[in-house]
């Protein structure tokens, strides 16, 4: 019984530390491509990046936890008129 708990937990640890480590990858590249943008773009050009970035990671990180947010709640929201194609 305790090498199954033993196993699991050594499992759990390494999905962990890959997960971390991971992470820590994603935060480096998106500092530096946020670096890159903003030495070769204008202020308002670095504010447009800047707002989509933000709306797509807060819309990417509801998916993956679960809440569901469809296509056409977001475009009656932003106040998009036109026919929405299901």
């Amino acid at each position: 019984m305790s090498g199954i708990v033993n196993e699991s937990l050594r499992k759990a640890a390494k999905g962990t530390a890959i997960a971390f480590v991971g992470m820590l990858v994603y935060m480096l590249l998106e500092f530096i491509t946020r670096v890159i943008i903003a030495r070769n773009t204008t202020q308002s050009d670095y504010g447009i990046f800047s707002i989509g970035f933000v709306l797509m990671n807060f819309l990417l990180s509801h998916l993956v936890w679960g809440c569901k947010v469809e296509l056409p709640d977001i475009l009656h929201i932003s106040g998009v008129k036109g026919k929405v194609i299901k």
